[in-house]
């Protein structure tokens, strides 16, 4: 059990990176889009381990939740435990990983306004954006 105590400061940390990562999208975004904004920076293989993992922690919840009251603990230190601490611990290296691969990174149209890397015209001049000219900054 005390193996799962050091995830939590490492997942809080994640969490406040994780809020740096979705500062530049509008409230619409983030709610639509959470996930691919947080790991927009991580290669695909990466993404799909953190969702079968947070599928997994929720299954291990459940089967705490349903199991006999007698099983509990010896259920909670074999299986809960050990898969909260791995799905916590691949989601904040996942959100680690893709915040220093993004950097300082911000997109702009043709003009220089900033735009949302979800949004496909310029909020400012509505100009159309194509995903594959679009120019990134480092400031």
């Amino acid at each position: 059990m005390f193996l799962i105590l050091p995830v939590f400061p490492i997942f809080g940390a994640a969490v406040f990176v994780g809020r740096q990562l979705t500062s530049g999208f509008t409230e619409r975004e983030v709610r639509k889009s959470h996930w691919k904004i947080l790991l927009r920076g991580c290669p695909p293989w990466a993404i799909k381990v953190v969702t079968v993992l947070g599928w997994m922690t929720m299954a291990s919840f459940a089967i705490l939740v349903f199991a006999p009251a007698s099983r509990r603990d010896e259920l909670a230190m074999r299986i809960v435990f050990p898969v909260y601490g791995t799905g916590f611990a691949s989601y904040s290296l996942a959100v680690f990983y893709s915040a220093l691969h993004l950097g300082n990174e911000r997109r702009v149209c043709s003009k220089g306004h900033d735009v949302s890397p979800m949004q496909k015209y310029c909020p400012e001049c509505g100009e159309l954006l194509n995903p594959g000219s679009d120019q990134v900054e480092n400031s």
